[in-house]
């Protein structure tokens, strides 16, 4: 028995009031970064070849390089929204998300999309078919945009009818 003086402990599912919006700051420093550093290293890039002319179409055993970034982007997204589903499943209390699994989950989603972006863009500059290759990156930029962390998914969901 506790004395009367004492604190009460919180339940375990019980989420301070304050960890939703350091969740939510704390990711959007990381998704700000994470969209600069794509568009830092296109520039980069363009920069870097601007003087040499685009080889054009490069295969690699017979497959384009862009058609190589495409599946990667298409791989590395899957993935990412599948685990970022997956942590969000495993952090599921009282029809909400917890920050920390909202959190981690959007981490792996935007390190996954910034992967598939550099990857792009470094088989653009290094192999060729840049015109492609940057198309590809620019889609992983804007998969990554429009995962603005807006802390939706830490609210309550509706009672369902």
């Amino acid at each position: 028995m506790n004395p009367p003086d004492a604190p009460v402990p919180e339940p375990q599912d019980h989420v301070p009031s304050d960890a939703k919006p350091a969740a939510i700051q704390k990711l959007r420093v990381v998704w700000a970064a994470s969209a600069f550093g794509v568009v830092a290293a296109a520039a980069v890039a363009v920069g870097v070849t601007r003087s040499h002319p685009d080889p054009g179409p490069v295969a690699l055993g017979g497959v384009r390089v862009g058609v190589i970034a495409l599946a990667v982007l298409i791989a590395l997204m899957g993935v990412g929204y599948y685990t970022r589903l997956q942590t969000y499943k495993a952090g599921w209390q009282r029809d909400a998300v917890t920050p920390s699994a909202y959190l981690k989950g959007n981490l792996v989603l935007f390190v996954l999309l910034v992967i598939a972006g550099l990857s792009a863009i470094a088989l653009g500059t290094l192999v060729g078919d840049r015109f492609a290759c940057f198309g590809i990156a620019t889609a992983a930029l804007a998969a990554l945009l429009i995962n603005f962390p807006n802390g939706q998914p830490m609210r309550p969901a509706p009672p369902r009818l």
